[in-house]
């Protein structure tokens, strides 16, 4: 999904990754955001997070990685889903994808 930017590799049953709003994506996908770009960025991963617990129909947590993917080991805030439940598919992934998405649109709307 190119709203969404995978962080880290997923190793066990924890998924980190981040909402880019549109105005990112195709620099995101180049590699080439800058300090300000991931500044921005990292407060609208805040307000969704926020957001999304506060609707209280799905939840992730948020963490701060560091990350070298746009240049120095700068921190990043990442959005962490946690599948902790054998029974999860996919589908139960992409609802909370789907939930985060009708929650950025709003967020957007507003700023």
């Amino acid at each position: 999904r190119p709203e969404f930017e995978l962080l880290l590799e997923p190793t066990i049953n924890i998924l980190v990754y981040r909402y880019l709003p549109e105005q990112y994506r195709k620099l995101a996908a180049s590699h080439l955001l800058s300090d300000s770009d991931n500044h921005a960025i990292d407060n609208f991963n805040v307000l969704l997070q926020k957001a999304q617990r506060q609707a209280g129909y799905s939840f992730v947590s948020r963490t701060v990685i560091s990350s070298t993917r746009y240049g120095t080991g700068n921190p990043m805030v990442a959005l962490r889903a946690v599948i902790a439940n054998p029974l999860t598919t996919e589908s139960d992934v992409d609802e909370v994808l789907r939930d985060q998405l009708g929650i950025a649109l709003k967020l957007t709307r507003v700023n």
